[in-house]
């Protein structure tokens, strides 16, 4: 019976240890595009969401900011974004929808149509310390045509075990307890 406690013990205590899944806070810090300048207001808009250490998958979503798209002096377009989400997968592909509150500029009949698109294939690649990290997104299709890179800084903190874990292990103790009585 000691075995079995000691096993759900350490059972919970791993659980715990090699949780893989994290809260994110953190700001969407760059971003450069092959034809285009990218300026952001706020130079740093928040985003808060999910990532998961094991495979990479992460869902974003970022609030409120204006991403103006600079072609050339004169040729520009200036969207107002209530919202965005972007997702990634294990695999690298990455997802995303916007909500346009505005489009302006003399160049907004070329970008704004692609913005609320999601991408058509896109790859990232992310590093991690186990705390802080970046995921850098390389985006075909959606903002302005494509050739994109898209640059995420976070902040982590661990997603809490259920509740139904703890009372699971609080259980098996219990009844190892009973077993050991009965002997």
């Amino acid at each position: 019976m000691k075995k079995l406690l000691l096993a759900t013990a350490i059972a919970v205590t791993a659980a715990q240890a090699n949780a893989a899944v994290f809260n994110v806070t953190g700001t969407l810090s760059g971003a450069t595009n092959a034809q285009a300048t990218i300026v952001f207001n706020p130079a740093a808009p928040a985003l808060v969401g999910t990532f998961d250490d094991s495979d990479g998958s992460f869902s974003f979503s970022v609030e409120d900011y204006d991403m103006d798209i600079i072609i050339a002096p004169g040729l520009n377009a200036l969207v107002e974004l209530s919202a965005i989400t972007v997702t990634g997968d294990g695999a690298g592909q990455i997802g995303g929808a916007a909500t346009v509150d505005n489009c302006s500029g003399s160049f907004e009949a070329a970008v704004c149509p692609g913005v609320g698109t999601p991408p058509t294939s896109n790859t990232y690649t992310y590093s991690f310390d186990g705390s802080v990290g970046t995921i850098t997104n390389d985006i075909n299709g959606g903002f302005s045509g494509g050739g994109n890179t898209l640059t995420y800084s976070f902040e982590t903190s661990e997603v809490p075990v259920p509740a139904a874990a703890w009372l699971f292990g609080s259980a098996l103790v219990g009844l190892a307890g009973i077993g050991r009585k009965r002997k």
